[in-house]
């Protein structure tokens, strides 16, 4: 299918396996490996026949964090080094960070394309996140106390912010009685640019 014969395939299949880091397991039927296996397994597919450009969905879902790590160093071993272009769509952050460009999609349309570091610029300052009990109640009382912007996302409150850890202990203040259940600062992530951008 792919234009490989006799010793010219033979070769590529060692290759292909070394590379997928599936030495000793050439022989195993698929059903036996595990999915980090047969993902780099898949991976090895795709390129036996020295494709320039690579399209995948998704390539990375129900990995654990070692299989993850493999996949992605044979990611930037392509890129770096054999000069093959890579196009893949992820709902992770933590995957899109490790990506050289990014369009973020709403509903079908790019809403941002850039660098990570270009996105996150986008948002700027800090970003302060807590659980108070309700959320919604939570963030509406902040946002009437210290007149700041709240949303909500995944039962926690987040506010974007210059203030910095100075705005802590200002919040905390609007609890009263331990209601404020945990509070942390950080720089914005790309989750965060896309919840700005889109709302959700």
């Amino acid at each position: 299918l792919n234009g490989l014969r006799g010793a010219d395939a033979r070769d590529r299949v060692k290759e292909m396996v070394v590379f997928a880091e599936l030495d000793g397991r050439d022989r195993e039927p698929v059903k036996q490996l595990s999915g980090g296996m047969r993902r780099r397994l898949e991976l090895a597919r795709a390129l036996i026949h020295r494709p320039g450009f690579l399209l995948m969905d998704e390539p990375t879902t129900g990995l654990d964090e070692p299989s993850f790590r493999r996949v992605w160093r044979a990611y930037r071993t392509l890129a770096d080094e054999q000069d093959v272009s890579i196009l893949l769509t992820t709902h992770r952050a933590e995957e899109a960070e490790l990506c050289d460009r990014l369009a973020f999609l709403d509903g079908g349309r790019v809403v941002a394309e850039g660098t990570p570091e270009e996105l996150r610029r986008q948002v700027g300052g800090e970003v302060i996140e807590f659980v108070a009990g309700d959320p919604e109640i939570a963030a509406r009382g902040v946002s009437e106390a210290l007149g700041l912007e709240t949303t909500v996302h995944g039962g926690r409150v987040r506010v974007v912010t210059d203030g910095g850890p100075g705005l802590i202990p200002r919040i905390a203040d609007v609890f009263p009685d331990g209601r404020l259940e945990s509070i942390e600062l950080h720089r914005p992530g790309l989750a965060d640019v896309f919840l700005s951008l889109t709302g959700h």
